[in-house]
């Protein structure tokens, strides 16, 4: 039998067998070789539809429904919003709303100083900007000791903790509701052309402030460089960009996204498989996901959720009592199209606006194919951190996106080989390995 044949067979009795007899490690070795960078697209595509399709109409993995299960201990504290973890560990909060040009209702959240106290003088801002499938939450839901936001607080920052259109706390519009699918017609070159500017001007006209500092992790990296393009008047207002795991091309990504590549010209039958126009994925398609990178040992929390499944996940960095909380934050929300347009960077490998298709690029851009996004424009000085098991992140890509920054004062390698894309917010060692080296550049670029 060929292992073409074998993995069918083996992924298609995931409708009715258990994890024990198909997650075999010889099966996983045989998905991520024929699955990976280098399989024929169009077999790729053919058997993954095929397999997709099947298991939909099967119904899935039974057992596999709903929310994950938690220790009733830890329940309470599954169910505080980003405000409630900051107050909870004692720190001022505050929440900022604010509408993009184009209509989209954000909220914001603030830690204004930490647990020093106001002090005085005034704080410089920073703004820290999640990534995919995220939300403000993941600067600060491992607490104090590791948290992001509150290391910046302590160290006497003014943090603004960033959210975009489509998340849980930017379901709103002036004229439309989450209901309609003319809501989630966006993707991440919204985000950086409306989301971030106006993020950027309450955070300057409440402090008082003209300059801050930026903090990104993944698409909030992206965000970043399409602001610097399509608003440039917003550039000299930077003080220093600091990209975690950051993404510009793609299209060396070991991410199960880009197993959807080959669809990206499909796009009705793809929302249907990734939950229409809100990423809500089908059954099938995480039944999929899980069996190309489960393994038996791993942990119940990991293989149902879908933010793990795409970003990966590190055994050695993960403190495992943190997962429950992870999953309770992520996913966060965003659009179909927003994952879609990460899946367009694989085929056209290329750092570009959504591509709508021949005649919908003509209407939005007035050519043929979406214009690229000039990363010479960023002006910032920038510094980018990086890890070799980054999923997402590939290091290739990101030597690439370093050569073409004109702004860049270093390209930092997290010195830990197993170092994955969300070690970036919640690796044990973070705060050796990360936080206290941004700090230290945050530094130099003081006013």
């Amino acid at each position: 039998m060929s292992k073409f044949s074998m993995l069918a067979l083996a992924l298609l009795s995931l409708a009715s067998a258990s994890y024990s007899r198909v997650l075999e490690d010889d099966i996983a070795a045989i998905i991520r070789e024929r699955l990976g960078g280098d399989a024929d697209p169009r077999e790729s595509a053919q058997f993954v539809r095929e397999t997709l399709e099947a298991l939909q109409a099967a119904g899935g993995i039974r057992g596999r429904r709903g929310p994950p299960r938690v220790s009733q201990e830890i329940d309470d504290d599954l169910d505080l919003d980003t405000p409630e973890l900051i107050a909870k560990y004692g720190y001022p909060s505050e929440t900022h709303t604010i509408t993009t040009a184009d209509g989209y209702i954000i909220d914001m959240h603030r830690i204004p100083y930490g647990l020093s106290g106001p002090g005085e003088g005034p704080r410089i801002p920073i703004l820290l900007q999640h990534g995919l499938l995220s939300s403000s939450a993941c600067w600060v839901l491992n607490g104090p000791e590791n948290g992001l936001g509150f290391l910046l607080a302590d160290a006497g920052y003014d943090v603004w903790l960033g959210n975009v259109r489509g998340n849980t706390y930017a379901r709103n519009h002036v004229s439309m509701t989450p209901d309609d699918g003319a809501f989630w017609s966006f993707s991440w070159d919204q985000m950086g052309e409306f989301d971030v500017p106006a993020m950027l001007d309450e955070i300057l006209q409440t402090t008082g402030q003209d300059k801050l500092h930026y903090v990104g992790h993944s698409m909030g990296t992206i965000v970043f460089w399409v602001m610097s393009d399509m608003r440039p008047e917003y550039r000299d207002h930077i003080l220093s960009m600091h990209g975690m795991g950051p993404v510009a091309k793609v299209h060396h990504m070991t991410s199960p996204i880009r197993l959807i590549a080959p669809f990206a010209d499909q796009i009705q039958w793809l929302l249907e498989m990734l939950g229409l126009h809100e990423f809500m994925p089908s059954s099938a398609f995480m039944d999929f996901l899980a069996a190309f990178i489960c393994t038996e040992d791993w942990s119940q929390f990991i293989c149902e959720s879908v933010i793990f499944l795409l970003c990966g996940f590190d055994e050695a960095q993960m403190d495992e009592a943190l997962i429950p909380m992870i999953v309770a934050h992520n996913p966060a929300g965003t659009s179909t199209q927003n994952v879609v347009h990460f899946a367009q960077l694989v085929n056209s490998e290329r750092f570009q606006h959504f591509n709508w298709g021949r005649e919908g690029n003509l209407e939005h851009y007035g050519q043929e194919q979406p214009p690229e996004y000039d990363l010479t424009k960023v002006n910032t000085p920038v510094f980018l951190y990086y890890g070799d098991n980054d999923w997402l992140a590939d290091p290739e890509d990101v030597v690439w996106l370093a050569s073409e920054l004109p702004s860049l004062i270093d390209n930092y390698r997290v010195p830990f080989d197993a170092w994955n894309h969300l070690d970036f917010l919640w690796g044990i060692d973070v705060k050796e390995f990360l936080f206290n080296r941004l700090l230290e550049m945050i530094k130099i670029f003081e006013p």
